[in-house]
């Protein structure tokens, strides 16, 4: 198992270069991934291994970091990685910034980590971000001629992920806003800390403010979540259940993808079965919804 460190772009860059992956998903050139949902990324570094217990701390603190020097990347190109398994990717223009961030960040995390690929070590390393890959030489002629970029895509850098990279699946282990996101994903991002560890009425309470703010729906049923789950640590199995039938009835509050998981946990509350892990869960709510903001 591989773990990758992914940095993330806002909102409109990331529905642009999503278009273009749905063009090629379309014609059968890009592949459905398993496990958590991917979103256009830039890859930093690729590691064989690494400890958890040492590296989250680290980075954690990397992240938040005042002094990043730089907040976005213009990405102005296709270009491939020709080869027996090639990748269309979109280039970056040139930024100093961005290969010094990359040296840094390697630099304080090399402690934390085992081997990385060589590919992206400085002095090897192409900034990239992967349109489609493993395609045959006829593949990639195809997948040129479909995608084409008509102006270059702003690119603004909004948080980053550390995801394990399974051979048919990726899942996304830990997520941090970088200092450049707006205030309303570092709130996203503050909530899912406090529900990961188990502090779910401060979870609550952190949402209360964006909720009288913008009276988003998906602000509410995240704070009926943090409420479920507060009721249902403490054993309180009906006003767990109660407020999780209000969240199953109030289905644009929440993804899809979600509902049979819902469902699942209904049918606990109704035996009174414990509370389960709600790791899985948490990777969702960090992509579909601190990533929607």
């Amino acid at each position: 198992m591989d773990y990758a460190l992914e940095l993330l772009f806002d909102k409109r860059a990331t529905n642009l270069i999503m278009s273009l992956w749905a063009i090629l998903t379309k014609e059968g050139l890009r592949r459905s991934v398993e496990g958590d949902p991917e979103y256009p990324h830039l890859s930093l570094y690729v590691w064989q291994s690494l400890s958890s217990q040492t590296f989250n701390p680290a980075f954690s603190n990397l992240a938040r970091s005042p002094n990043q020097g730089l907040r976005d990347i213009t990405l102005d190109r296709t270009d491939f990685f020709f080869g027996p398994s090639s990748v269309l990717y979109l280039a970056p223009r040139h930024n100093p910034s961005l290969f010094d961030l990359h040296k840094r960040w390697l630099a304080s995390l090399m402690d934390t980590a085992s081997t990385v690929l060589s590919t992206y070590l400085p002095g090897n390393w192409v900034p990239h971000v992967t349109l489609a890959d493993h395609l045959t030489n006829e593949e990639l002629d195809r997948a040129k001629s479909l995608v084409s970029l008509e102006r270059s895509i702003l690119a603004v850098l909004s948080d980053v992920i550390l995801v394990q990279i399974h051979p048919k699946a990726r899942w996304v282990s830990e997520y941090y806003p970088l200092t450049s996101a707006n205030a309303e994903q570092t709130t996203w991002f503050r909530f899912n800390e406090a529900l990961r560890t188990h502090r779910h009425f401060e979870a609550h309470e952190i949402l209360e403010a964006l909720w009288r703010q913008n009276h988003d729906k998906k602000v509410q049923t995240a704070i009926w979540l943090a409420a479920l789950f507060t009721h249902w640590s403490r054993g309180q199995y009906p006003g767990a259940l109660k407020i999780l039938e209000k969240i199953l009835n109030s289905p644009v509050g929440y993804p899809n993808e979600l509902r049979p998981v819902l469902h699942t946990w209904q049918l606990s509350l109704k035996t009174g079965s414990p509370m389960p892990d709600i790791q899985a869960f948490e990777r969702m709510i960090l992509i579909r919804w601190a990533r929607s903001t």
